[in-house]
């Protein structure tokens, strides 16, 4: 197999299309054969592998030669969302024999069902505690199948990874349902905390903060930025020569 291109992500039930170059890389003319293709847990091929609906099949090959194409195969319906490995493998039923029978498949990842991540994020430069700010995001499903509604939360951290020492800003954004690929952009107020120490902060927000939707990654949900919380300028009263210059005497 000198080739192999799988879709990176697909939804459960799927049709999708596979395409494959089987190679005959020695010498002399093979009988006709059968590319298969499997779908596994890992990336070695085994007994309880589950044995994919389409094939593709091969005419005699002369050495060297190759036969290039594509079958269109049926993704398991049921399947828990994840990671997994689509194999394919020339020669799948035996019967050409081969100076080699150790190198007939090639394996690509594909990962199964919705996957959020925040594509976009825009906070304000700078801001002083206790201020209300406009933060701009874009959630989006760059994996397949309709997610259910969820919400994108945002967070106050020290350095730019979310962890359960940050404080959960009083605003979130409500996201509709996306099918894979399709994206919802949106702005939301929150309000800095009063009483920080000037210094830089870091605006986390994070997809389906609330982990209301099954994901085939569930660690590339966040989003961070950096921004300035500086002191709060004092008001400065007038001196007292001030406050007077210009009053006469009757």
């Amino acid at each position: 197999m000198s080739t192999l291109q799988v879709p990176s992500a697909v939804a459960a039930g799927a049709v999708i299309s596979i395409s494959d170059t089987t190679k005959n890389q020695g010498a002399g003319a093979t009988a006709p054969s059968t590319t298969r293709f499997y779908l596994s847990t890992n990336s070695a091929l085994g007994a309880e592998d589950t044995l994919l609906d389409g094939s593709r099949a091969i005419p005699s090959l002369a050495g060297g030669a190759s036969s290039a194409g594509s079958a269109s195969v049926t993704v398991p319906s049921g399947l828990a969302v994840g990671t997994y490995y689509v194999i394919a493998k020339a020669d799948a039923d035996g019967l050409v024999e081969e100076t080699s029978e150790a190198n007939n498949t090639v394996v690509r990842a594909v990962s199964i069902g919705p996957d959020f991540v925040v594509s976009t994020l825009q906070v304000p430069s700078k801001a002083v505690a206790g201020a209300v700010v406009a933060v701009t995001d874009t959630t989006k499903n760059q994996g397949a199948g309709v997610t259910a509604p969820s919400t994108t939360r945002f967070y106050l951290s020290a350095n730019a990874t979310l962890d359960a020492g940050d404080v959960l800003l009083d605003g979130s954004r409500a996201v509709p349902p996306l099918a894979g690929g399709a994206s919802s952009a949106g702005s939301t107020s929150v309000t800095i905390p009063w009483g920080l120490t000037p210094g830089t902060y870091y605006l986390i927000a994070k997809a389906d903060a609330d982990g209301s939707v099954a994901e085939s990654a569930e660690n590339n949900n966040a989003a961070a930025r950096a921004f300035q919380v500086q002191r709060l300028r004092q008001q400065r009263w007038p001196s007292e020569r001030t406050r007077h210059r210009g009053l006469t005497m009757s």
